[in-house]
């Protein structure tokens, strides 16, 4: 397997949004986001699509148990915004074999005042306190399904790091994904203990880096 590390830029920002919204992306525990009922609201993931519909279910015109129709959970024109913003402002990888996208990593630098409107007075009282003025923000991490358990993902976050660690001494993200946290924590991070006021189920993971006050 011969793998290309490429830099995010319009073309590879294209096969980003086109592999983030494929339903198998997100569409395994503990995320579950393959599809959503357009009227209720109820996400599936692919394990219930498959056990209530069939293999074949990509196919077919689903339905939820309310009788609304089930819709990709991730449309493009939501993750469109997200990596123009990380071509604005932020930083992306991404891994190639051949010319297919297999994986990628990105995010955006902001502020302890933007972190703390997007994500809440601890998160960034916790940089504060350690005397970061500026950090990395780690929108996602995604690995294409049939290539995961290949180490890609934790090749993905030290090369990114690599690069971050060079313009601001913190980074964090946030995740409910013991595998990402494992992940992170090969790689210097710490959990937090601190959680997502907009999502109490993902904990924040941290790093400062070593030259950073504590």
């Amino acid at each position: 397997m011969f793998m290309r590390l490429v830099r995010m830029d319009e073309r590879v920002g294209k096969d980003v949004v086109r592999l983030y919204c494929e339903p198998e992306t997100w569409g395994y525990p503990p995320w579950n986001e393959a599809m959503k009922c357009a009227s209720c609201g109820r996400q599936y993931g692919v394990p219930e699509l498959e056990e209530r519909f069939g293999k074949n279910w990509r196919e077919m015109g689903l339905k939820c148990e309310c009788g609304g129709e089930l819709k990709p959970f991730w449309s493009p024109e939501e993750v469109e915004k997200e990596v123009r913003e990380v071509l604005e402002r932020g930083f992306g990888l991404a891994f190639y074999e051949g010319e297919k996208i297999v994986g990628f990593t990105m995010g955006v630098f902001l502020k302890l005042p933007e972190v703390r409107e997007r994500y809440g007075e601890e998160i960034a009282e916790y940089f504060r306190r350690r005397g970061v003025a500026e950090v990395f923000y780690a929108m996602d991490t995604a690995v294409r399904y049939e290539y995961r358990g290949k180490g890609l993902g934790t090749m993905l976050v030290r090369e990114r790091q690599k690069y971050v660690e060079k313009v601001v001494e913190g980074c964090f993200g946030r995740t409910k994904n013991p595998v990402m946290i494992r992940i992170l924590e090969k790689n210097g991070f710490e959990r937090t203990g601190i959680f997502d006021p907009n999502y109490p189920d993902r904990e924040f993971i941290a790093k400062v880096k070593r030259g950073g006050k504590v």
